[in-house]
Parts: structure tokens; sequence; C-alpha cells
């Protein structure tokens, strides 16, 4: 396995949408997975208020590293 994909649930609320919430979900081992997924969690009441845009599968290569440079500061975030 080379891949995984990461399920997660995004939304923005707000006066502008400036404001945003998201909550992992799972990681899966083929897009399709995730996308049954996707349709198991929209049938939950805590999740059927979303849009099925607000759930976002990330295609992840597996044995990488990620951001070499460390973390990163929101501080600073406008």
């Amino acid at each position: 396995m080379e891949f995984v994909y990461e399920l997660e649930i995004m939304h923005e609320y707000g006066s502008e949408g400036e404001l945003e919430d998201s909550c992992f979900l799972g990681i899966y081992s083929s897009e399709e997975k995730a996308e049954h997924m996707i349709e198991f969690f929209r049938q939950r009441d805590e999740y059927k208020k979303y849009e099925r845009n607000c759930f976002i599968i990330s295609k992840c290569k597996i044995d990488r590293k990620d951001w070499p440079e460390g973390f990163v500061s929101a501080s600073g975030c406008h």
C-alpha cells in the first residue's frame, strides 16, 4: 500500500464564512472506502446538516515526511 485516504469534515461559518470547524473522521485504504464512509456519516444525525462538499478526502502517501521545517503558528493568521 503506497497511499491512504484521509476523510474529514470541514465547514465555514460566521457572517462572512470567516470561521472554520473541522473534524477528522478516519483513514481508509482506498478512495472508494472513504467515499462509502461519507454516505455512512451523512446518515448519522450529527452530520445530516452538512452538504456533501463539506466532506473532504485527501490522498496521502505513506512513509513520507511532511512539513520537514516543523510547526507553524496560527497566532498571526487573519
